[in-house]
């Protein structure tokens, strides 16, 4: 059977193959805009167990195009459906049977053909530029790409691997997908110009500790200047935002690790009282030695205390095993891909990957209850929760706050019309 699928009956020959393995990549038109903000191009697909591979153009100008509803149906019959960047993916084609294959802290790098190089070199500005390039030398890539990848060097019944494409993938796809209302006029002035209402977020998972960055068409949404009133160009869809703030996230996360109860909902200022100085003096020699070594004179303090067996615990697992592994996530610290890390440093990985895991439990259970509601996340910044809230829909408050006080965590909550809260 020829390569390129691009008729009814070339499809339904395709599919009586039945094929039920194989590796996929669903490529976008406009390679410069957000997946949720283009169309499909055209999908490569290699079945397992077949000498090559296939493309079903969509919208590719070389080529018939074929109906999406149709190749949907029939990708949908296949049981495995092997990828990369599943979420990007699912921007363009939702998938039930879609498996990531490349889960942090690795990524994997699509080099593309010399053609590919020639046109974005001079086209890179052109809309739509994957269209433009010939199909033919889209299937040369992927040929060269897919024919490199071996899934029987990766444990894909991997506890994480489960994680990573039930729970990670699916709940950040949710935020994305919900985008991000902006005030036009500012969103330009500060960043770049733009005629739509919303933008999309585009989170990395691909991390070495999991926690996921957020950047996309140049505005990194982790790191926006809190005094230059830039937060001000995002502005809700609904109603309202409201911002629900971890208070002391990861003083609280290694509490529930060690087994200690804090005595007051003042985590930071519980701290000053054992370190006998000022509040915000605290905090920042709470935080040193979380991302350093325990001071000396602190050693004996019960709470660091329990914390250095902990470290060494958790140290002396990864010496002994090649590994640590999260209790949450599944994720496996591995010698082979981290080296020779400080006993510290371990343990700011880990505690990295504590955090993300957990945010990725509550994430899931909060887009659980805001089904079938106008009010979204729409966004989420490491120990930060961003709500687009409808005003009619205030009776899912207590629900929401019900999800963080299972989880034993003190909260901030403020709301406003923008993103900066004045």
């Amino acid at each position: 059977m020829y390569w390129l699928v691009e008729t009814n009956s070339q499809l339904e020959k395709f599919a009586s193959y039945n094929f039920k393995k194989a590796l996929i990549y669903v490529e976008q038109c406009d390679i410069q805009s957000h997946a949720a903000d283009t169309k499909i191009s055209f999908i490569y697909i290699k079945p397992l167990d077949y000498k090559k591979g296939f493309i079903f153009p969509i919208n590719h100008t070389d080529c018939f195009k074929l109906d999406t509803n149709k190749v949907k149906s029939v990708l949908e019959s296949f049981s495995a459906l092997y990828c990369i960047d599943k979420k990007r993916i699912l921007h363009l084609l939702e998938l039930k049977n879609l498996i990531d294959f490349v889960t942090p802290p690795y990524s994997f790098d699509i080099e593309g053909t010399q053609s590919h190089s020639v046109y974005n070199r001079f086209y890179s500005d052109q809309k739509n530029l994957n269209n433009i390039i010939p199909i033919v030398k889209h299937y040369e890539k992927f040929e060269s790409v897919f024919k490199k990848i071996d899934l029987s060097k990766i444990d894909l019944e991997s506890k994480y691997l489960d994680f990573y494409n039930n729970k990670v993938i699916p709940n950040y796809f949710k935020i994305e997908q919900a985008s991000l209302g902006i005030n036009k006029e500012l969103f330009s002035y500060y960043f770049y110009k733009t005629d739509k209402n919303q933008v999309y977020t585009e989170y990395n998972l691909n991390t070495s500790t999991t926690r996921p960055s957020n950047k996309s068409r140049g505005v990194n949404f982790a790191a926006l200047n809190k005094k230059n009133n830039v937060r001000k160009s995002f502005v809700p869809r609904n109603n309202f935002f409201i911002e629900i703030d971890i208070i002391a996230y990861h003083p609280t996360l290694i509490s529930h690790m060690i087994g200690y109860e804090f005595k007051t909902d003042d985590i930071h200022q519980e701290f000053a009282d054992m370190y006998k100085v000022s509040r915000e003096k605290a905090k920042q020699i709470t935080f040193q030695q979380f991302y350093g070594k325990v001071f000396d004179k602190y050693k004996n303090l019960y709470y660091f205390k329990e914390l250095l067996v902990l470290q060494d615990q958790i140290y002396d697992s990864y010496l002994s095993n090649g590994y640590y592994e999260d209790d949450i996530s599944g994720y496996k610290f591995k010698q082979s891909n981290y080296g020779s890390l400080s006993k510290e440093k371990l343990f700011n990985y880990l505690l990295q990957c504590r955090e993300t895991s957990t945010n990725v439990i509550i994430l899931e259970k909060l887009h659980k209850i805001l089904e079938n509601y106008k009010s979204k996340i729409a966004l989420t910044v490491y120990d930060s929760f961003l709500l687009d809230f409808e005003k009619k829909e205030k009776h899912l408050l207590n629900d929401i706050k019900e999800v963080f006080d299972n989880h034993r965590l003190k909260l901030s909550v403020k709301s406003g019309i923008n993103y900066e809260f004045i």
